[in-house]
C-alpha cells in the first residue's frame, strides 16, 4: 500500500485519518464529505500534488506548510479562519477556500500564482446561515475578528448570544432569540434584530 498514488475516500463518514500517514507515495487524495475535524497527519504525505478536503469540519490547515508539491488544494466548506500556511506553497496553482471563515486573504494575495486562485466568497446565504447556526449553537458563543454577521432566518434559538467587539454589522432578524444579546458591540454601526422574541 505504500506505493499507492491515488486515493479517493469520498463520503465515508471518516473521522480518523491517522493510518494515511503511511501512504507516503500518495500524489492525489480526495476526502470530500467526511467527518474530519483535523487532518494533521497529512503533513507526512509530502508527495501530494492534489488534495481535496472539501465539506468537512477542519479548522487548522497548518499541516499544509509541509506539502511543498501541492498545486491543487480544495478546502471548500470547512471551518477555516487562518490561511497563513498557504503562502509557503509556491507550486500552488488552484485554491478553493469558499464557504469558510477566513479572516484575511493577505497570505495569498501576494502569491505569484494568485491569478489561478479561486476564492469564492460566501455568496450562498443558506449555507452561510447554516454555518452561523452551528457557530452559535452554544448559549455563550464568541465570534471574534469578524466585522459583519449575517445570520437572518437561520432558525437559531438562544438564551444569550455574545458577539465579538469587532462587529460593525449584525443581521439577526427572523430568528427565535429568547433572552438577551450581550452588549459587546464596541464598533457596531448597523444592527437588525427584527422579528425575534428577545
Amino acid at each position: 500500500m505504500t506505493t499507492l498514488v491515488n486515493l479517493n475516500l469520498f463520503q465515508n463518514k471518516i473521522t480518523d485519518i491517522s493510518p494515511l500517514k503511511y501512504l507516503i507515495s500518495l500524489e492525489t487524495l480526495v476526502l470530500v464529505k467526511n467527518n474530519l475535524l483535523q487532518a494533521l497527519e497529512l503533513k507526512y504525505l509530502t508527495k501530494l500534488e492534489h488534495l481535496d478536503l472539501s465539506m468537512n469540519e477542519i479548522f487548522d490547515i497548518s499541516f499544509c506548510v509541509q506539502l511543498k508539491r501541492l498545486n491543487k488544494l480544495h478546502l471548500f466548506g470547512n471551518q477555516i479562519c487562518k490561511i497563513n500556511s498557504l503562502k509557503e506553497l509556491e507550486k500552488l496553482q488552484m485554491l478553493d477556500i469558499g464557504n469558510n471563515f477566513v479572516i484575511s486573504k493577505t497570505a495569498i494575495e501576494g502569491h505569484k500564482s494568485k491569478h489561478y486562485f479561486y476564492t469564492k466568497p460566501q455568496t450562498e446565504p443558506k449555507r452561510a446561515q447554516e454555518q452561523f447556526a452551528l457557530v452559535l449553537e452554544n448559549v455563550y458563543e464568541i465570534i471574534e475578528k469578524k466585522d459583519q454577521i449575517d445570520a437572518k432566518r437561520a432558525k437559531m434559538i438562544q438564551n444569550t448570544v455574545v458577539v465579538g467587539e469587532c462587529v460593525k454589522q449584525a443581521q439577526l432578524d427572523h430568528n427565535e432569540f429568547i433572552g438577551k444579546i450581550a452588549q459587546l458591540f464596541t464598533y457596531l454601526q448597523e444592527f437588525d434584530n427584527a422579528n425575534n422574541t428577545q
